[in-house]
């Protein structure tokens, strides 16, 4: 019966491997490969299996009866794994580097030999690859960074005095393989590291945006084995462990004083005294055509930041491999193909696209005849001046003017306007004339602008589809368990819309819209499913951050929800981009913010962040830094804030780069279906097609309810291979917890000063006839609140004058007797502290009751509401203007909502109501709904009337998705119900 044995010894290409069989009667002879595996041997099994595998895989080659390993292979074997082997052990000796010369000179050169421990030289050492050889009884295995560090300076010792370049690498691969400090292993001269050498084996780029063009700059990559730094670094990408070899500051150096004073990019470059940056020769020519770049034109440098990679690739032809280049370039940062350029923000020219259809409740008119939408504003044009306004554009464009003005407005002088005007002159109109445009009411602030401001220009799908993201292929790494990061048990549509949100990830959509009923949670499962996301990426070894963008007063709710919910550390601590978040983070040099047209924000920070919570408008002035961050996922929160395509916030949203977005809402459409369009094309791009294409089909007036069936079918339903791009629930289908709603509309005749004050203004209306519409609608809606104005409030005779402040006085008395809480929406500002005055009187309150209103900070609010969550027991009040209330308030505390103004939009009413019936309520929600009824007209009542038109949009907009605001043809139908049926 034969033993084996398995035998290693140098050879020119690795190690040798034999399996030596010797018989009980005769010579050790060697045993052919094919046989290895047939060897029945308990302590031979997993080497020979372990080289087997090698040889099958290519890492090892079969030559003869030997498998060879190459030397790296074998050096960088772990001490256990080289004992399976049979392998000699680590050296008891110490590698030993000196130089003669210095860098500077042609005949430098680096010496290497062994001592024993006591410092004596080795004699008789022989070193093939990774084995080194004593004499004829001591063999070594040299570990990896030994055998590492010999072979760099036999690279080093080979290179020619006259190649720089060559020369300067091979020395930066030697210093990062000697130890800063003298170790019992490797010992070298002083002088080999008294100097650094920082070596750039790959880079990333750094986008901006300059004097409204791209530029871009490198950021030197390297996946170092130490720290260069106690500064932070420039940027980072787990992705590929590479870190920024430079420092802040290094980094300017380069980039401003080095990289762009020279023609091309050089092999090394002197940052400092004893600090120099090595590049490797496939990173030189690769910065070359970077460097190349940031001289070209805007358009060759608008087409690198696009897609750097494609551009490199397509540069350097066959000059460098894929794999290569795939290894040396790095992408960090970059803008989404999306965005085409960077250009002054000129505002886009739509015809009527109105922002509020419907703001003529109490302070506008419902849609003029006309109109534009200019970017943000709304400029409404008379019916008569279409075809006048037309001809002026066409010809301030001939003269090669900017603008035109109109009633105080200015208006491009542009194409795009002349086709909207055009647009607007075919289409008919019953509308009354608009108002002057001075009446039209701004929300949100403009940017600060410098000169117009630089943004980033993308490609709008307005007219036709320019962009539609392709479907990227994801994997989820088998992490199936989409609850293990929570403390807090999800709701079964909760847990249904997580597995929807994951779904739709899963299968590569670019996003998905979540338009959850209001209370349904909808920011619980946004955040869990973005835990679940980063567990994907940790364990895909990727740390792209998220984003959540919304309104300023949810931003701390996010913050505290993710607390609440997560198990820590959860997503990790937020970056708060907004207040004094944003202010820490904004870019300055020398004491003062850069501002060159644009704003910029410190993003080496921001793209180590875990995740990062900013605001829409700070989107918008911050574009430039948040776009170019490649995000695994954004959330738009409340995304209806982007509805308007014109405006420049929806343009900034839009031009976010994000492997997944989730738009998440409860009103999807608002005024017009338009809004919707504008949310998936931000979600989905393209889905819905352009908008032009959409509106033909869904907007027009003679649009069928088939239609409208159609469209809900588009988003409700998968398609294809995707999920359903909308998920919509609503309370009472999912919520079978909550408690009992109850609406109640308590009607009652107006005592007789207010049923004076309404014939009379229905008199005044009346003999006007029907072209002043508008004005007789808001007359008699706010005689019907109350037919005094606030300055002539007294306790007992202002209550008295207005039926439907009896009737909420009368619902309080009620609460109050029950020791419960109420929610009074009321939209008139002048009357809030009067009904807050009366209602101390009335109960005898210690304090006046708490009001909100958009005159009151986010932060002052919320301490408002958790006074009033977590207050006196017993019976409290607050009041709350509708629009200031419809968005991020809990007021669980109380049970009762009475609507003393009605808004007339159903989905803000709803809003309100939801402040109290939503997750947490545990008593019986009660709705009070007064009414005002005219004795001479009870069927004709505007209260009645206009409660039926409301109750007919929430219908509507629930079972079609209509848009819930009132329209022109609301108004005049309104106006025949109240006033024109008094005619006949």
């Amino acid at each position: 019966m034969a033993t084996y044995r398995l035998a290693a010894a140098p050879d020119p290409n690795g190690v040798a491997f034999r399996l030596l069989s010797k018989p009980l009667i005769g010579v050790e002879r060697a045993v052919d490969v094919q046989a290895w595996s047939t060897v029945e041997s308990a302590d031979l099994a997993l080497p020979i299996g372990r080289l087997i595998v090698w040889r099958d895989e290519e890492i090892a080659s079969q030559v003869g009866e030997a498998i060879i390993v190459p030397h790296a292979t074998i050096a960088g074997l772990s001490d256990r794994e080289a004992r399976q082997l049979r392998l000699p052990p680590p050296p008891a000796v110490q590698l030993h580097v000196q130089c003669e010369g210095t860098i500077d000179q042609p005949d430098f050169r680096l010496r290497h030999g062994w001592r024993e421990p006591t410092g004596q030289p080795v004699l008789g050492a022989a070193r093939t690859g990774c084995w080194l050889q004593i004499g004829s009884t001591r063999a070594y295995r040299l570990p990896e960074h030994m055998f590492g560090l010999v072979e760099a300076i036999d690279d080093f010792n080979r290179t020619e005095p006259s190649d720089d370049g060559a020369r300067w690498r091979c020395w930066a691969k030697v210093q990062e393989l000697l130890p800063e400090h003298r170790s019992a292993a490797i010992a070298s001269d002083p002088y080999l590291t008294s100097f650094r050498i920082l070596h750039g084996s790959a880079f990333s780029i750094d986008p901006e945006t300059i004097g409204g063009e791209f530029d871009i700059d490198p950021v030197i990559l390297a996946a170092s084995r130490r720290t260069q730094s106690s500064e932070e670094p420039v940027g980072d990408d787990e992705a590929t462990a590479a870190r920024s070899l430079l420092t802040p500051g290094q980094h300017r150096h380069f980039v401003t004083k080095r990289f762009r004073q020279a023609e091309q990019c050089r092999p090394r470059y002197a940052l400092a005294d004893g600090l120099y940056l090595v590049l490797d020769s496939d990173v030189q020519a690769a910065l070359d055509v970077v460097r190349q770049v940031q001289r070209a034109d805007r358009a060759t440098r608008r087409d690198f930041v696009r897609n750097p990679r494609t551009y490199l690739r397509n540069a350097l032809g066959d000059r460098l491999d894929e794999a290569v280049l795939e290894d040396l370039f790095v992408e960090t940062a970059g803008y989404s193909n999306r965005v085409r350029d960077v250009g002054l923000w000129a505002p886009r020219v739509l015809p009527w696209l109105s922002r509020e259809a419907g703001r003529w409740f109490p302070d506008q008119p419902p849609g003029q005849a006309s109109g534009l939408a200019v970017g943000e504003r709304i400029v409404p044009i008379a019916q008569r001046d279409l075809n006048e306004l037309r001809d002026e554009v066409m010809r301030a464009r001939a003269r090669g003017e900017e603008n035109v003005q109109y009633r105080g407005e200015r208006i491009p002088a542009t194409e795009e306007t002349e086709r909207a005007l055009a647009q607007l002159s075919a289409r008919p109109s019953q509308a009354p004339e608009p108002p002057p445009a001075a009446e039209v009411v701004e929300e949100e602030a403009e940017p600060k602008r410098v000169d117009g401001p630089q943004v980033l220009l993308i490609e709008e799908n307005l007219d036709e589809v320019g962009y539609r993201r392709q479907l990227p292929r994801r994997n989820d790494r088998g992490v199936e368990d989409e609850l293990a990061g929570l403390r807090t048990a999800l709701k079964p549509h909760q847990r249904e819309g997580l597995r929807w949100l994951i779904e739709a990830w899963r299968a590569g959509a670019p996003g998905a819209l979540l338009a959850d009923d209001m209370g349904l949670g909808k920011t619980l499962q946004c955040l869990a499913f973005l835990e679940w996301l980063a567990r994907v990426q940790k364990r895909a070894g990727e740390a792209r951050p998220f984003l959540v963008v919304a309104p300023t007063s949810l931003l701390e709710t996010w913050a505290a929800e993710h607390d609440r919910h997560l198990h820590a550390p959860g997503l990790g601590e937020p970056v708060k981009i907004w207040g004094r978040g944003l202010a820490a983070l904004r870019v300055r040099e020398g004491g003062a913010e850069i501002d060159l047209g644009r704003c910029v924000l410190d993003r080496g920070r921001l793209v180590q962040a875990s995740w990062l919570l900013t605001t829409y408008e700070t989107l918008r002035d911050y574009q430039h830094t948040l776009a170019a961050i490649p995000l695994a996922a954004v959330v738009f929160d409340e995304v209806q804030k982007i509805k308007n395509p014109a405006a420049l916030a929806t343009n900034a949203a839009k031009a976010v780069n994000a492997d997944f977005v989730i738009g998440a809402t409860g009103t999807p459409v608002e005024n017009r279906l338009a809004d919707l369009w504008s949310i998936v094309d931000r979600v989905h791009e393209g889905f819905l097609s352009d908008l032009k294409t959409f509106s033909a089909r869904f907007e027009s007036e003679a649009t069928p309810p088939e239609r409208l069936h159609e469209l809900k079918g588009m988003i409700s339903s998968p398609q294809a291979d995707l999920p359903a791009l909308m998920l919509r629930r609503m309370k009472d289908e999912h919520l079978p917890g909550l408690p009992k709603k109850t609406e109640e509309v308590r009607a009652r005749p107006m005592p007789p000063p207010q049923a004076e004050a309404y014939k009379g203004a229905i008199n005044v209306a009346r003999r006007q006839g029907r072209g002043d519409v508008l004005r007789a609608l808001q007359a008699i809606r706010a005689i019907s609140l109350h037919p005094w104005p606030a300055d002539q409030a007294t306790a007992g005779h202002f209550v008295a004058a207005s039926a439907r402040w009896q009737i909420t006085f009368d619902a309080l008395d009620e609460i109050a007797r029950q020791g419960e809480k109420a929610l009074i929406f009321l939209e008139t500002i002048e009357l809030q502290p009067v009904l807050a005055t009366l209602v101390q009187k009335r109960f005898g309150l210690d304090r006046q009751p708490m009001v909100i209103n958009g005159q009151v900070a986010g932060g002052q609010r919320q301490r408002r509401v958790d006074a009033f969550q977590n207050g006196r027991p017993g019976f409290d009040v607050i009041i709350l203007g509708p629009r200031a209330a419809g968005l991020g308030l809990t007021l669980t505390a109380a049970n009762h909502v009475i609507h003393l103004s009605r808004w007339w939009n159903p989905a803000v009413e709803d809003q309100c109501t939801d402040r109290v019936y939503r997750i947490g309520q545990d008593k019986p929600v009660f709705v009070h709904i007064p009414q005002a009824i005219w004795p001479e007209g009870e069927a004709s009542s505007f209260d009645r009337r206009l409660h039926e038109l409301l109750q007919r949009k929430r219908a509507l907009s629930r079972d079609l998705l209509a848009p819930a605001a009132a329209s022109e043809h609301d108004a005049r139908e309104l106006y025949e119900a109240t006033i024109g049926s008094l005619d006949s």
